[in-house]
């Protein structure tokens, strides 16, 4: 099973970029030590590229992440993740 991020930015709509087994334990780590809410102002900071809002793994988990990509360097930088529901 692949993973996937779902990401907005300034020229397009919703996208979804495959996760590389690497990225998923580097956002799952990310997942297991967050303690902050992402979305208040006081700890997110967005870019104007890109702004991760959502991520899903496989079926069962999902979480809701601010995370910066590199769709150059095809990185994902984790800085705040929390548990969604």
């Amino acid at each position: 099973m692949g993973y996937e991020v779902e990401f907005w930015d300034a020229e397009t709509a919703q996208q979804t970029i495959p996760l590389s087994t690497e990225d998923y334990e580097s956002l799952n780590t990310a997942l297991r030590a967050a303690a902050r809410d992402p979305f208040d102002p006081a700890h997110s900071k967005g870019t104007p590229d890109v702004h991760v809002r959502r991520v899903r793994f496989g079926v069962h988990v999902r979480g809701a992440a601010s995370v910066f990509v590199d769709p150059q360097a095809k990185k994902l930088r984790v800085f705040d993740v929390r548990w969604k529901g």
